[in-house]
């Protein structure tokens, strides 16, 4: 096991006007929605809402310590300061969160963007320190507790991660998926066109067009799967008309993953009872979110994954 380096730490404050009081913990007073409250005047020391930074940098590791409640006011505090440390590049980001009383919507969004942006930025975040109740549950319920790698403090996450600064737990890159139509080529043969995916609402620019060699003088060929394997092109059956011309015609979704066209198939049913796009949950599966978060984040108007 190699010995964690000394961190060098660095404190960071909200601003001036924010205010300083926390709740307090459930049990001093009667709760009111989700946060418990404030116990009368005296009867307990106020909690400051903070941040400290530690860097490892001989690891690759930087920790971020929560003090107090994350909410909509603190989160983008917190969200500042998290892609302030992801551009010095670290391998390892850590939130601790062991002294973190309260976890809103606010909160939790900033952990899903902040995971996208450490995913982008190719390093790890890490949650540390779920002890509290209310911080789990907000976690569990929402279905990104299965995204972290968690431990049960700091010094634990960064142990393990000085003995393994190199790796990555989901070191899957999603692979592009296009959609796939007959077109005739200028009233001559039908072509393959592939064009960027952009969700089920519509489809982005041109990226490649394969020639059948099928004079447009006859019905559009039933030749794409081959013509797709040919160029290492999976294909997604999918007759729907949603874009409407005169000559188009949609076939599906082509994509060079078979394993996501295999699980498209796979979840089709269930797709198809939530009402959602085989491939388009698929693709939220293949990047690792569970089922009933992918359900919740296309629904909120998001197609793919980022």
């Amino acid at each position: 096991m190699t010995d964690a380096p000394e961190p060098i730490r660095r404190w960071a404050k909200p601003p001036a006007d924010y205010p300083l009081a926390c709740p307090h913990d459930p049990g001093l007073g009667s709760a009111v929605g989700n946060r418990p409250a404030a116990s009368p005047a005296g009867s307990s020391p106020q909690r400051p809402w903070e941040l400290s930074v530690q860097h490892y940098p001989a690891v690759g590791i930087c920790a971020v310590v929560v003090h107090g409640e994350l909410d909509l006011k603190t989160a983008p505090l917190l969200e500042q300061c998290l892609r302030q440390q992801l551009l010095a590049a670290p391998t390892h980001l850590i939130l601790d969160l062991e002294s973190l009383h309260f976890l809103g919507s606010s909160g939790l969004n900033c952990l899903l963007r902040t995971r996208q942006l450490a995913h982008t930025s190719k390093a790890q975040l890490h949650l540390a320190g779920l002890k509290r109740p209310a911080v789990m549950r907000a976690l569990q319920i929402s279905g990104l507790l299965a995204m972290f790698h968690t431990y049960p403090s700091l010094i634990h996450a960064v142990i393990d991660l000085a003995d393994h600064p190199n790796a990555r737990s989901h070191p899957e890159v999603l692979p592009p998926i296009l959609i796939a139509f007959w077109q005739p080529l200028v009233d001559s043969v039908w072509v393959v066109e592939l064009c960027q995916f952009d969700g089920d609402a519509g489809c982005g620019a041109v990226v490649n067009c394969i020639n059948s060699g099928i004079p447009v003088t006859q019905p559009a060929p039933d030749t794409a799967p081959e013509l797709l394997a040919a160029h290492e092109l999976w294909l997604f059956p999918d007759p729907t008309t949603q874009f409407p011309t005169t000559s188009r015609h949609r076939i599906g979704y082509a994509c060079p993953d078979a394993n996501l066209i295999r699980l498209a198939h796979t979840i089709r049913d269930e797709a198809t009872q939530a009402g959602l796009h085989p491939i388009t949950l698929a693709a939220w599966n293949a990047a690792g979110y569970p089922t009933q978060t992918a359900i919740g984040w296309i629904r909120a108007g998001c197609p793919l994954p980022h």
